[in-house]
């Protein structure tokens, strides 16, 4: 019932779940279309592990990176967001905490 948690699309209930790297993470976004779309990255320090990390928004083909932010004090959820067009990577580095972490990935 935790309201930091992620709710599922088909119900009230909550999900708090993670993909963790003890130092970094990738993900790679491949659309279906060069439609300019809004990318949402969720993260949540659910165990209150004051945790930071540093995200890195780059262009798969050319390596270039379009924008890097840092995350902290996410107990309660936090969202990053970006307009992109075409293929996109992420990597998520641990600066503090026990690892880096990442919840949820939405691109609309």
């Amino acid at each position: 019932a935790d309201t930091a948690a992620l709710q599922k699309y088909s119900s009230n209930q909550r999900v708090a779940a993670c993909v963790y790297s003890v130092n970094s993470l990738d993900v790679t976004i491949t659309p279906s279309s060069a439609a300019t779309r809004t990318l949402s990255l969720y993260f949540l320090d659910w165990d209150s592990d004051g945790r930071v990390q540093n995200v890195q928004v780059y262009d798969l083909e050319s390596r270039q990176v379009l924008d890097t932010r840092e995350v902290r004090e996410f107990e309660n959820g936090k969202y990053l967001r970006w307009r992109t067009t075409g293929n996109i990577g992420v990597r998520i580095t641990r600066v503090a905490g026990a690892n880096a972490v990442l919840s949820g990935v939405f691109l609309d």
